[in-house]
């Protein structure tokens, strides 16, 4: 019997309990998927972010919500962190328990998340922080310190906003950019630069890395940085691989080609289209000191940004209440940034 009918018919079985047709929903998914699970994705806090691609790939693992708990404490190298990917990784199973148990509550949390044991990829690849010292980096020094990051635009919706706002705080943060937003929006790219945000290369067009030939993949960085600098004049040393989504090639190629690649440590997951409440708790409650923060500016045609705009005065507000200060990309890791560049 084919995968999707096996599937079909766990799940529409009469005069079984929701919590069994669950059960065997997640089993026969699970075999249906065995043969294809390798190790994908960076972290389990930064898992399926930076936009759901439209394609999934045959390298996307899941695992159950009692291994997740491990597996982020073999990954975050900060006790903090450790404590705070464990912490966010419950909350995303009470999360899924709500929405089950009390609909009328899915509003105010993940809507997307249904199945009782909130299923989540999972990594079980190294640490490139490690493999590739000053290369490939996610977080900072353990100061009060944070970065803001905001992937995939620019756009002329929500861009402009989140400027709007960072200038009133008198924050500047960190934009990475798609090449084919940049050709569409060349003037926001000046914008941001002109606020003194920094800029960093977010390959052309948004594809998996992992999935391309050693040509294709120097083909989308290089394209991107082209029409980077030939809006703003100068070109830039920072990378962010899509989905975050990185293999030791790709690694390798983005160091050989001048820059450094910088994942996250604390996910928004906004790029559901969450709304304000959701996205604040996503990141407040997993922010530590040194953090990267994950959010978008930009997305595609089904992804509602709002909740990303509402959230963003109340983030900056109760992180500075607490003492944290906001600092661009280049200045939350300057000791490794100057390590990289004198090589």
């Amino acid at each position: 019997m084919p995968a999707e009918t096996l599937i079909q018919r766990k799940c529409r079985t009469p005069g079984r309990s929701t919590k069994t047709g669950l059960i065997r929903f997640v089993a026969a998914l699970a075999v249906s998927l065995a043969p294809l699970a390798t190790p994908w994705m960076p972290s389990v806090s930064h898992a399926c972010s930076d936009r759901a691609p439209a394609i999934r790939t045959p390298r996307q693992a899941h695992a159950p919500a009692e291994s997740r708990h491990a597996q982020a404490l073999a990954y975050y190298p900060h006790p903090q962190a450790q404590a705070q990917a464990q912490a966010q990784a419950h909350a995303q199973f009470d999360d899924a328990h709500a929405i089950q148990h009390h609909p009328e509550t899915a509003g105010d949390v993940a809507p997307i998340i249904p199945l009782d044991l909130a299923l989540v990829p999972v990594s079980a690849h190294p640490d490139y922080t490690r493999q590739f010292p000053g290369v490939f980096l996610r977080q900072g020094p353990p100061l009060r310190r944070v970065a803001l990051t905001f992937d995939d635009g620019p756009d002329n919706v929500y861009t402009p906003q989140i400027l709007q706002i960072l200038a009133k705080e008198r924050i500047h943060a960190t934009f990475f950019v798609l090449g084919e937003q940049v050709e569409r929006y060349p003037n926001m790219l000046r914008r941001i630069a002109r606020g003194g945000h920094l800029i960093g290369n977010h390959t052309y067009d948004h594809r998996d890395l992992t999935g391309l030939s050693p040509q294709a993949l120097r083909w989308e960085i290089g394209r991107a940085q082209v029409d980077i600098t030939r809006t703003i004049g100068h070109s830039t040393h920072w990378f962010r691989a899509p989905y975050g989504n990185v293999d030791s090639q790709v690694i390798r190629t983005v160091g050989r080609m001048g820059y450094q690649a910088i994942n996250w440590t604390v996910d928004s997951r906004d790029w559901r289209s969450l709304p304000k409440r959701q996205i604040e708790r996503n990141i407040l409650s997993a922010v530590f000191p040194g953090a990267i923060i994950l959010q978008h500016c930009s997305g595609n045609s089904k992804e509602v940004l709002t909740g990303t705009v509402q959230a963003l005065p109340v983030i900056i507000h109760t992180l500075r209440r607490k003492g944290y200060e906001f600092v661009t990309v280049a200045q939350l890791l300057a000791p490794e940034t100057r390590a990289v560049h004198a090589r």
